[in-house]
């Protein structure tokens, strides 16, 4: 299983998942610039797939697991 940010997320999504974390202002403002930066590495879910298909699980299935996050499940290809 891997976890990674969802980048199509925007902004205002990403605001809504600090603001539910109940941070201090400090800490609230790294947590939203930081998803910020790391969105522009992330990858899509069909990035995902293509991955997982060239891997030796062969496919995988993708959730969003929370606001702002996606969860790939790598699934074995059984003969």
């Amino acid at each position: 299983m891997i976890e990674d940010l969802d980048p199509r997320v925007s902004r205002a999504e990403i605001a809504t998942e600090v603001a539910a974390m109940r941070l201090g202002p400090g800490s609230a403002l790294f947590a939203r610039v930081t998803p910020g930066w790391l969105r522009r590495r992330a990858h899509t879910p069909e990035q995902l797939h293509e991955l997982a298909g060239r891997s030796a699980f062969g496919r995988a299935e993708t959730a969003r697991y929370s606001t702002i996050g996606l969860r790939l499940t790598l699934k074995k290809e059984t003969a």
